[in-house]
């Protein structure tokens, strides 16, 4: 799946250090997530803290097993829901961590900024070739 712009580009590069080196590249995710494990902690939202447990693993095993695929094929687009749910969510929660002032808010938001990105790197594909525009003098 094409994203635009520079979205598009981070994404099919963060694709390609998935593909070339999974446990690297899946370090962020699962420390983000684990940073959010922690706020949960500090909470004392145990039962959220379990449920991270066994979920974000097996995000990471989906992602995995889709981004080393060359065609997603039938689970692109339940990928890309998901995704995009994980991105609804981490704009309202962003959103309303900053106007509160919570960081436990945007903490989860960025959480769910970080399982967007990588659900979405895992079916991008490579964007096309830009056209590059050379400046030249003008003859008359």
């Amino acid at each position: 799946m094409e994203f635009p712009g520079f979205l598009g580009t981070g994404l099919w590069k963060l694709r390609q250090q998935i593909q070339n080196a999974p446990i690297g590249a899946l370090g962020p995710f699962f420390g983000v997530v684990s940073a959010d494990m922690t706020v949960d902690i500090m909470r004392g939202r145990y039962g959220s803290v379990l449920f991270d447990i066994v979920l974000a693993p097996l995000i990471a095993i989906a992602i995995l097993s889709v981004a080393q695929r060359d065609n997603a094929g039938p689970t692109m687009p339940l990928m890309f829901l998901l995704g995009t749910i994980s991105a609804m969510g981490a704009a309202m929660l962003i959103a309303r961590g900053l106007t509160v002032g919570s960081g436990y808010v945007f903490m989860m938001g960025l959480r769910h900024l970080t399982v967007g990105a990588y659900i979405w790197a895992s079916i991008a594909s490579e964007p096309p070739v830009r056209r590059r525009y050379e400046f030249s003098t003008v003859s008359t």
